[in-house]
């Protein structure tokens, strides 16, 4: 499922699903299959995170792994997930967004299905906005749930990717939402998995 966010790069997307580079080192992707391709190429190592092992509220910052990605995601008011949807706790009214960190000098790509829903989880139209760490960003109007964006590198790293969702008409209740999320690396020998311990707290997000 899902869309785009942080970047102010208008966006006519190509048949290739790739669109203009941000920056000399940073290529911004809408097709998934492009997107592997590239890494690929480079021969590094893709792994998923499904987010189907969450379930209900967690503190933040929540940390965890996909395979040898770990990473720990930031956000107020905590965080959210239900049936293999991972969001925020606390609506976009305070401009709230969801960060994940990554290692440094490990990450070449990072991207997914990336939308707004709203407190029930339903799949809210908005204007996404994706920022990395080195000021790349991406803006874009989100029509449905089956999109994707990625982000890739070959020059530099990619050590963190901020996830915002903006309003398009009055939504009190809007929340950045992620169904999975997929990571390109170069692997690291013998990377330590952190556990991804978190404490379910309850079955319903804040309003």
């Amino acid at each position: 499922m899902a869309t785009l966010r942080f970047c102010v790069l208008g966006a006519l997307v190509s048949t290739l699903g790739v669109v203009a580079p941000a920056s000399a080192a940073v290529q911004i992707f809408t097709s998934e299959t492009a997107w592997d391709s590239a890494a690929i190429a480079n021969g590094e190592t893709l792994t998923t995170e499904t987010f189907d092992s969450y379930e209900g509220y967690y503190e933040a910052p929540l940390w965890g792994n996909s395979g040898d990605v770990n990473w720990f995601v930031q956000a107020p008011g905590g965080l959210f997930a239900s049936a293999g949807l991972f969001s925020t706790n606390s609506p976009t009214s305070g401009n709230q967004s969801m960060v994940f960190n990554f290692a440094p000098g490990f990450m070449r790509g990072v991207g997914g299905n990336i939308f707004a829903t709203d407190n029930e989880f339903n799949f809210v139209t908005s204007i996404m906005r994706i920022r990395l760490n080195d000021g790349t960003e991406y803006s874009q109007l989100v029509t449905n749930a089956a999109g994707f964006i990625g982000f890739y590198t070959d020059t530099g790293w990619i050590t963190s990717v901020s996830i915002a969702a903006q309003a398009v008409v009055s939504t009190p209740n809007l929340y950045p939402t992620i169904d999975d999320l997929s990571f390109s690396f170069v692997p690291a020998p013998g990377a330590v998995a952190l556990l991804a311990i978190a404490g379910l707290a309850g079955l319903r997000r804040g309003r």
